[in-house]
Order: structure tokens, then C-alpha cells, then sequence
């Protein structure tokens, strides 16, 4: 079973990548190495993982 806040998550997950891949290409046009454009993509979507765990779902310390 899919529970909709994971379907959230995955969606939410794929914005932010295509924003940073998109922000990464505009500025760096010459670069076409997935390598050169995914890093700042992973680490946007680390920043929106964070947010969510944090900020959104407070869960933040709760593990364990």
C-alpha cells in the first residue's frame, strides 16, 4: 500500500531535483556531465527531505 504522504514526498522530491537540474543548466550551459548537474540536484532534494522531516511532519529527534 502507498500512503499519500509518501506519494507526496516522491512528488515533491522529483520538483525539486528538476528545479536544481534546470537552475544548474541555465547557468552552466557548457555542462553536460550528469555528474556536474546532479550534485546541486541531490543536494536540494537533502534540503527538501530535511524541511519535510523537520518542519512538515515533526519528526525531527524522534527516531528510536
Amino acid at each position: 500500500m502507498i500512503f499519500p504522504s509518501t506519494t507526496t514526498m516522491f512528488w515533491d522530491s522529483r520538483l525539486a531535483m528538476t528545479a536544481a537540474i534546470r537552475q544548474y543548466l541555465a547557468e552552466h550551459p557548457d555542462h553536460f556531465d550528469p555528474r556536474q548537474y546532479l550534485k546541486p540536484a541531490r543536494e536540494n532534494m537533502k534540503k527538501m527531505y530535511i524541511h519535510k522531516i523537520v518542519d512538515v511532519l515533526g519528526s525531527d529527534g524522534k527516531l528510536g
